[in-house]
């Protein structure tokens, strides 16, 4: 697993549609800093991001203004890394998002 880090990079691969998630330190000037006390869980964290946002609508995947997506990935516990297809991405339902967080 990734375990609980405090810094994060985010690695886009427009060609193959994959966004990455990996393990990193402070002093890497492409790390992002995880704030885990803004998350409901350990294990849900929510980022905003425009640089990611304009770097995913390059992957060629129609994403919608205004709307929240779900992609599920793989870990590859070795490079400390998650890797997720675009091309599996999921619209979240407002109403599901909802009844979820009730």
């Amino acid at each position: 697993m990734l375990g609980d880090p405090e810094y994060i990079q985010l690695l886009v691969n427009p060609q193959d549609s994959m966004i990455a998630i990996r393990k990193s330190v402070r002093k890497d000037y492409l790390a992002h800093r995880v704030r885990y006390t803004k998350a409901d869980s350990r294990y849900c964290y929510e980022l905003y991001s425009t640089e990611l946002l304009q770097a995913l609508r390059h992957t060629g995947i129609y994403l919608e203004d205004n709307r929240s997506y779900r992609i599920y990935g793989a870990l590859n516990p070795k490079e400390c890394l998650a890797s997720f297809s675009m091309n599996e991405c999921v619209l979240v339902d407002d109403m599901t998002r909802t009844e979820e967080s009730v």
